[in-house]
């Protein structure tokens, strides 16, 4: 009997993908301890306080390779180097105008020219290959996209005019996620706020998270401050990725009018160690007085933001192929909420899993809601504060602060309990919170049986969301403690969907 070419091009992309996933989770970069990564930053900050302190793109040298620095020197500063130092000497070693690789990990080698004083990081790694790219064939219905805001924390990048360069990666990065995230993209970025992240932690986030495409955002600088326009980078040993770089270029000329620099190779460590279709992009140059006055302004970030978008929406329609139909799996057929399933995967508020399934009887999470919660409410924000027990590693670290921020979670408590289920109560309790509707009279909830199984902290939310007809129709019981499952979940939003 033949079999449906349906089921054949499910079974191979299956395949594909998981032998895909193998080589990334065993393709990591050497590691450095953030923390030591952090001094080694602060003590170079310290160091040539007072100075004008830039902070280069850092680049790869595999282990007992050596690199040209007099050709780096030339490429990439305008001025003359007078001295040549190095923070430590146990990773690299500088001879004559070579950087030998000496051991695997991450240093700092400090340029002096006449004016600045140019931090470059190096990456040493005993890989000695470029990494197995990951399929271009994915078995889910959505794409994922990895955004880097180049440097930040310690690292301010370049410096000039006032500003840092940091700062307008950061800004434009989260215009950028916005857009992509309207078009139903999945979205994970390096950083949501000044930390300081090595280069090595940022492309191996951007694998583990098996992004479909990686772009990462920075500003330019020129010590003479003529220099204007945008660039756009790919790997030097990666031709396959020039399209990529290509469309993107094309698209921020189109939508900013800017002046066209073209597409360059580099061999910059988020380039090199990223699996998955990479660029980075120079907007402008911060060194320029008449540029730098765009690149600061809401209006000219949001076109820069809008040509990415645009670029990286054709790139991924012409070169991944998704292999599920949105929004439908194999274990949500004839259940009783499928069609709100699909309509929120639709809308690019929840996702199913890598195997083809929702799981829609599985219980849910306290940080997974609240993940759905701020996509149907589009809380982007994030507060400072948090809980104990929500770490920065923690995929739903943003995702808790951003609730805080929106002020339906409180920190009183001072722990969250992100992996906990979430119980039906609690549920209430949130969208209650969101929606200011709270009510002291409890004339709806005491007619339930189990009216007293509520817990009286939750009495007037569990009123709240029964008045307003989120919750307890057509029952007898409202069960406050039972926990909410998937399929729950997305069915008792629905109603609050625009």
């Amino acid at each position: 009997m033949e079999v449906n070419k349906y089921v054949k091009k499910f079974i191979i992309s299956l395949v594909i993908t998981l032998v895909g996933i193998i080589l990334i989770h065993t393709q990591e970069v050497q590691a450095i301890d953030r923390n030591e990564y952090i001094k080694k930053i602060e003590n170079i900050n310290k160091k040539y306080k007072g100075n004008n302190i830039q902070f280069l793109n850092g680049i790869v040298i595999d282990i007992n390779d050596k690199f040209d620095l007099t050709e780096y020197i030339k490429e990439y500063i305008d001025e003359e180097i007078i001295e040549k130092e190095l923070q430590q000497n146990n990773v690299v070693s500088l001879e004559n105008k070579y950087i030998i690789a000496k051991n695997e990990g991450t240093e700092f080698i400090i340029l002096k020219g006449n004016k600045n004083v140019y931090a470059l990081e190096i990456l040493v790694s005993g890989e000695n290959n470029l990494k197995k790219e990951r399929s271009t064939i994915v078995n889910r219905d959505y794409y994922k996209v990895f955004i880097d805001p180049g440097h930040g924390g310690e690292d301010p990048g370049a410096v000039a005019n006032g500003v840092k360069e940091t700062d307008l990666n950061l800004k434009i990065a989260k215009k950028l996620k916005s857009k992509l995230e309207k078009k139903n993209i999945n979205v994970q970025m390096t950083r949501e706020k000044e930390e300081t992240i090595s280069l090595y932690e940022r492309a191996n986030m951007a694998n583990k998270y098996d992004g479909d495409i990686f772009v990462s955002i920075h500003q330019n600088s020129f010590t003479s401050g003529n220099a204007y326009g945008i660039e756009t980078y790919y790997h030097r040993d990666k031709s396959q990725h020039k399209s990529y770089a290509d469309i993107i270029q094309k698209s921020l000329i189109k939508n900013t009018n800017s002046f066209d620099r073209g597409i360059k190779t580099a061999n910059f460590v988020v380039l090199r160690e990223t699996v998955m279709p990479s660029a980075l992009i120079e907007c402008g140059f911060i060194t320029n007085l008449n540029e730098v006055n765009k690149l600061k302004s809401d209006a000219y970030q949001e076109k820069i933001a809008e040509g990415v978008s645009n670029a990286i929406s054709e790139y991924l329609v012409k070169n991944i192929t998704l292999t599920q139909e949105k929004g439908v799996f194999k274990d949500t057929k004839g259940h009783w909420g499928e069609a709100v399933i699909k309509k929120f995967v639709n809308k690019g508020y929840v996702e199913g899993y890598k195997d083809g399934t929702f799981k829609p009887n599985s219980n849910i999470t306290r940080a997974e809601f609240i993940k759905i919660i701020n996509r149907v409410f589009n809380f982007t924000s994030e507060a400072e504060e948090g809980f104990s027990d929500v770490n920065k590693n923690d995929w739903f670290y943003s995702e808790v602060r951003k609730a805080v921020k929106a002020g339906y979670i409180s920190i009183a408590n001072k722990q969250f309990r992100p992996n906990d289920n979430i119980t039906r109560e609690e549920a209430a309790a949130i969208i209650t919170n969101i929606k200011k509707n709270k009510d002291e009279n409890l004339d709806k909830i005491s007619k339930y049986e189990d009216f007293k199984k509520v817990s009286k902290w939750a009495l007037p939310s569990v009123e709240g969301a029964i008045e307003a007809g989120y919750m307890g129709k057509g029952s007898k019981t409202f069960r406050p403690q039972d926990k909410l499952t998937r399929a729950e979940a997305v069915a008792l939003l629905d109603p609050l969907v625009k």
